[in-house]
């Protein structure tokens, strides 16, 4: 009988799969239990097979050492940055009686007896008792969990020792991991987006590797691990994990930041066999790892130093061995420092699992600053947004959830979000297998959102928009020393799905969470029900029963208080409950569920301001509200915070983009000149919070830079003039001061304007308003413009593409083709590479825009002229115009 192939052993499908229909998942256990190898690749020959395996050197070791560190590894101990004191916790291990025979800790300590063994020259007195591991490893039976481990642990132990092997020690550890291999390959094969697969699967790689040139059943292995690796596993943490090759990633997994070090220590280790063994650095082709370290440090409640509780997870699971046994390596991969914080500051508790530090801490990468850090970050593949007053253990910190759904422990808890001031304020209360909307802080609409199964998406591929697995969206995100602001959609979560089509009229549902550093948040919901008589509800759990007192919800823990005015329904009846710890089976956190519920009509708001306080000093909200008007469609407020800084809120909907915020003691966010709060994601790096300084400090205390002319600009007049460009939807890149924009506007333009500079953007506001034209005005990054905009008909973009292309040539041209549609023009004014000398505007060639445009537009026009100066007796510098036009659609 054959068996089935998956998809690894054809190529990748990037694709989206329904649900696999329990008849296909019973006759698939069925199968597994009758010993025949379902769902995972057949050993067949390949035609890369060959090439892979003469990539393996043929001298052992290869796993984690090659051959010259394996002969240099002793002399490790010589060295100035050795980490002794624990290498002594290690050898106290080594040369004890210690044996754990749970196969979940016995591989450990199996490899740290090895490498103590290696690092202590091969002292015969530790070879009985690696005999021990040897001989139990070979013969204890083991699950679907802990063979991988056993494999691993033999694999290392024939390529470390494969000198000092006799040739029947070798046939028995190759029978025996042969043995584990095919009893691995009888699992069903899980989902890419699935722990179980890394875990399970993955270890394959040790078995391929150690037996390469000798086995045939391993060099075939290995053909099936590199399609694993490079196919699946990598693409599917980068998809999550963000990033691109050269860059670290962002970091981020949707199962739950314990699963993902649950298998995410194993799949680094499996990459570093890999390099060693071949030569291939998989780490420079998978970013989505690199940021694993920071999304550690952002996500990690500073109160107790455990994880998020987001998604399955039993609250508290904090930092231990799972961590430092891929820290350091990543640290060392990467250099990444924020890797490095976390792993040294992460406790160990048993000795045996001190060998990773030992092979891969490397002392020259200095961890991170904490305290020079943002204190709010966005991990924007997997939907979670951190935000904090301080790095100090009794901070104000919380993350907002609202992404993709994939698979596996994820829950149906789009837009909600957690709270926590040196104890829990707001709770998650779903743990593991408590999925529903119910127990987490967001709303129902009718019901709750998706609960979707475990492997619905079998492998990896793109997230197909508004189909069933586009459950939240990061709409905008904005980082500032004094706020963070974050902006969640999650819609398309609720409603039925069949065959990947929606059934159910889809509702709107538009969070904006601002944190008003150090103690302040405000929530603003737009919510648009499928029908007017469908039951919307505000739902939010605290770890104690709060009082509740009209419009006022007021929580009080050992440590922090927490005050909640709501602002909008005025006033609106709450139900408190209490959630059991178990229902049906499930794992529940035993909170109280607060819930409010909203008025039946066609669309709603539901706004709140709350503040964080201490047990004996509570917020006392009420005398810091000042509510200065509030209907449904625009509120304003005057906000006090607890440092004694008043900001102003302008909020108006349904078009949150246009909101600003202004600071009654900041005189570059002031009251005369408010500031646009973020229409899409802004950067949120230190590096790129620097880039938005720069361009946004060039506007301070009345500045105008020398590419503020304050006349429209000589390209744009003309174009319009000789009907390149016709009245429709316009969007200038780079507006700045709104000049060029305003012009647009006055020609019967429908005009959107985009810019980083916040400093800018009010100006613009300022003069269009003395103009009397409406532009749609908004804070945004070029390069990674808000999602949600349309296809416009014609873009203006003067200055913006010299500017970036150097760095960014492929992510200005994906914004282009974003925001464009067949047949719509381009107008850009770019520095011209004919112009003598080095000052000036950054220039291009005429084979570069070639090069850039011709693949996506035709290029109508490409002519030499001048950049227009202040004085219009001065001569600018040399440009190109450059007109395009969309191609039409292959």
């Amino acid at each position: 009988m054959k068996t089935s192939r998956p998809e690894w052993t054809r190529g990748n499908v990037s694709t989206e799969n329904a649900l696999l229909p329990k008849t296909v998942l019973l006759i698939a256990s069925a199968i597994a239990t009758s010993g025949i190898l379902l769902c995972h690749p057949a050993l067949v020959a390949s035609e890369s097979g060959p090439q892979i395996t003469e990539k393996v050197r043929c001298e052992h070791p290869r796993i984690w050492l090659t051959p010259e560190e394996w002969r240099r590894f002793p002399s490790r101990r010589e060295e100035a940055s050795f980490p002794a004191e624990e290498y002594e916790d290690l050898r106290r291990f080594a040369y004890s009686e210690g044996f754990n025979p749970n196969l979940w800790v016995t591989p450990d300590q199996a490899i740290a007896t090895l490498m103590v063994f290696l690092l202590d020259k091969q002292d015969p007195k530790l070879r009985p008792r690696i005999d021990r591991f040897t001989d139990y490893l070979c013969t204890a039976e083991g699950d679907s969990w802990t063979r991988p481990r056993m494999l691993k642990a033999l694999a290392i132990t024939y390529d470390w020792l494969y000198p000092m092997l006799s040739p029947k020690e070798k046939a028995r550890l190759s029978r025996r991991m042969q043995d584990l291999v095919a009893a691995m390959k009888k699992q069903y094969r899980h989902s890419d987006y699935n722990n179980h697969v890394y875990l399970e699967y993955g270890p394959l790689v040790y078995g391929a590797l150690a037996l390469a040139h000798e086995e045939a059943w391993a060099d075939e292995l290995l053909v099936e691990c590199d399609r694993m690796l490079k196919q699946h596993f990598i693409p599917t943490l980068n998809q999550l994990g963000g990033g691109k090759p050269g860059r670290i990633g962002e970091g981020g997994w949707h199962e739950s930041m314990s699963y993902f070090s649950f298998f995410a220590y194993e799949l680094a280790h499996q990459m570093e066999a890999w390099r060693t063994a071949t030569g291939e650095d998989l780490f420079a082709t998978c970013p989505g790892l690199g940021g694993a370290g920071r999304w550690l440090l952002y996500c990690t409640r500073p109160f107790d130093n455990s994880f998020a509780p987001i998604a399955d997870i039993e609250t508290p699971a904090r930092w231990g061995h799972q961590e430092t046994a891929y820290l350091w390596l990543l640290a060392q991969r990467y250099q990444d420092p924020f890797a490095q914080w976390v792993a040294n500051h992460t406790p160990l508790r048993y000795p045996f699992h001190i060998w990773p530090k030992i092979l891969w801490f490397d002392p020259s990468i200095r961890e991170v600053q904490r305290e020079s850090l943002p204190t709010g970050c966005l991990f924007p593949a997997v939907g979670w947004a951190s935000f904090r007053s301080d790095w100090g253990p009794d901070a104000v910190w919380g993350v907002f959830v609202s992404g993709d759904s994939f698979a596996g422990h994820q829950h149906a808890d789009q837009n909600s979000f957690v709270l926590a001031a040196g104890e829990e304020l707001l709770v998650d209360a779903g743990q593991y297998g408590a999925k529903a909307t119910e127990f987490h802080n967001t709303l129902l609409i009718g019901g709750g959102q998706r609960v979707l199964g475990n492997d619905p998406r079998q492998f990896v591929g793109p997230t197909v928009p508004e189909g069933p697995f586009d459950t939240g969206d990061i709409l905008a995100f904005q980082e500032h020393p004094r706020f963070t602001m974050v902006v969640g959609d999650a819609s398309n979560a609720y409603g039925r799905f069949e065959k990947g089509r929606r059934i159910d009229p889809r509702p709107t549902f538009i969070r904006r969470l601002l944190f008003l550093k150090p103690d302040v948040l405000v929530l603003d919901d737009y919510v648009v029900p499928p029908t007017p008589e469908t039951t919307v509800s505000i739902l939010f759990h605290f770890p104690q029963p709060p009082a509740i007192d009209g419009n006022t919800i007021r929580y009080a823990g050992s440590k922090s208080a927490l005050e909640m005015l709501r602002i909008w329904p005025p006033s609106l009846p709450a139900e408190a409950t209490t959630v059991s710890e178990e229902v049906a089976g499930q794992q529940k956190r035993r909170s109280t569920r607060v819930t409010i519920s909203l008025p039946n009509q066609t669309a709603q708001r539901n706004l709140w301001v709350m503040a964080v306080g201490k047990a004996d000093q509570p917020p006392h909200l009420k005398d810091r509200v000042n509510i200065l008007s509030a209907t449904a469609s625009k509120i304003a407020l005057a906000i006090r915070s607890a440092e004694g800084s008043t900001v102003r809120l302008d909020l108006p909907l349904p078009d949150w983009s246009q909101a600003t915020i202004a600071y009654t003691d900041d005189p570059i966010i002031s009251v005369d000149r408010p500031w646009p709060l973020a229409a899409g994601v802004l950067p949120f790096t230190l590096e790129g919070l620097a880039l938005i300084e720069r361009w946004d400090g060039a506007y301070h205390s009345g500045n105008r830079p020398p590419w503020d002319t304050g006349r429209p600009s000589s390209d744009l007049r003309q174009a319009i003039a000789e009907k390149w460009l016709h009245p429709g939807q316009a969007l200038e890149l780079g507006c700045g001061t709104g000049t060029n924009a305003i012009y647009l506007a006055q020609q019967g333009f429908d005009v959107t304007a985009i810019d980083l500079a916040p400093t800018a953007l009010a100006i613009a506001r300022d003069k269009a308003q003395k103009a009397g034209v409406n532009v749609r005005w908004l804070l945004g990054d070029v390069l990674n413009p808000p999602a949600y905009l349309p296809k416009f008909d014609c873009i203006y973009d003067r200055g913006c593409y010299h500017g970036v292309r150097r760095t960014a040539a492929a992510e200005y041209l994906a914004t282009l083709r974003r925001v464009t549609k067949p047949g719509s023009r381009v107008l850009i004014l770019a520095g011209n590479a004919n112009e003598p000398g080095t000052g000036g505007p950054p220039r291009v060639s005429e084979e570069e825009i070639r090069g850039d445009f011709s693949q996506d537009f035709h290029i109508l026009k490409l002519e030499p002229t001048r950049f227009d100066t202040s004085s219009s007796d001065r001569q600018g510098a040399l440009a190109w115009t450059i007109l395009l036009e969309r191609k039409a659609t292959p």
